[in-house]
């Protein structure tokens, strides 16, 4: 228990110094990584204001839409829910090292499947 913890405030840590995350996986766990991180990042301005994010956020799926397995409604309002706060979304691309390095993101946080 004691080295999970010790993992986990690692990335922690990792996470607050990129400037930039991407998060691969369009699935539920992705989105649920990416939503939170969207939270964490958001600049909360006035009712009504711009949404500003203090890093660059991106998710990447293979599948062309988000929550490829639930049914539209979902996949429909957590792509809205990205769009609304600046999460870069890339549909229909797969992850490689090279999408890394060419997207210029710091950090990746695979939420990918089996």
């Amino acid at each position: 228990m004691e080295e999970r913890r010790n993992r986990n405030a690692v990335e922690r840590e990792r996470i607050k110094k990129a400037e930039s995350v991407l998060v691969v996986g369009g699935g539920a766990v992705g989105v649920e990584v990416a939503g939170e991180l969207a939270n964490l990042f958001c600049i909360n301005g006035d009712k009504g204001a711009e949404i500003k994010l203090t890093k660059r956020l991106g998710l990447v799926s293979r599948s062309e839409k988000l929550l490829p397995y639930f049914n539209e409604k979902a996949s429909a309002a957590a792509k809205q829910f990205m769009i609304d706060n600046k999460v870069e979304l890339f549909l229909n691309t797969t992850y490689n090292e090279t999408f890394k390095l060419d997207k210029r993101f710091d950090y990746v946080i695979d939420c990918t499947g089996f």
